[in-house]
């Protein structure tokens, strides 16, 4: 049987990707909700081979800035995927 600990990083993921398919919110806000899931797992809870990458994404996200940093971020790629004419699971404006 596993322990606690290492069904954590799967119980946040797996809210993570509920956010993100099921809510009924804006992608911006899916996107900003799926990040708080997990953002705090520790990255040494990580298969060994993500760890690096889990790292580059939270830093990434948050620039170093918080919660304030998510918002800006993820307005950021909604943006960049509107002007590539990318819908991000909702129509196109």
């Amino acid at each position: 049987m596993e322990d606690a600990s290492s069904l954590y990083p799967l119980e946040k993921f797996g809210l993570a990707v509920e956010a993100l398919a099921i809510s009924p919110r804006s992608i911006q806000l899916r996107l900003q909700e799926a990040f708080r899931h997990f953002a705090f797992v520790p990255s040494s809870q990580m298969p060994t081979h993500l760890q690096e990458r889990f790292k580059r994404l939270r830093l990434r996200m948050t620039g170093e800035g918080g919660e304030g940093a998510v918002a800006q971020t993820t307005a950021q790629i909604v943006d960049k995927h509107r002007r590539n004419n990318v819908c991000l699971g909702a129509p196109c404006p």
